[in-house]
């Protein structure tokens, strides 16, 4: 079975953004915070934040940062667990 990758980071934060001079674009923004190693995945979206979509539609960023090497690790694990997935189907 292909499981969560979850890592804690402390670095991990959501928040509303205010003030924007048009709404964000929805989806996945990645960009170097500290050269050459420490990235951050940032996700960007203008949705309602409750739990059936109704209500206000508000400019949220969520972000990790993360190094290199993390990224590799998930990556690897993905790779893995794929591979596990399609000898087990016989593909």
């Amino acid at each position: 079975m292909i499981g969560d990758i979850f890592i804690d980071y402390k670095s991990a934060e959501i928040r509303e953004v205010k003030g924007l001079a048009k709404p964000n674009r929805n989806g996945l923004r990645v960009f170097c915070r500290q050269f050459p190693n420490v990235w951050t995945l940032q996700v960007r979206t203008h949705k309602p934040i409750t739990e059936y979509g109704t209500g206000k539609a508000r400019n949220m960023i969520a972000h990790v940062d993360i190094t290199l090497e993390e990224l590799k690790g998930i990556v690897a694990r993905m790779e893995k667990d794929i591979k596990d997935a399609n000898d087990r189907a016989g593909i």
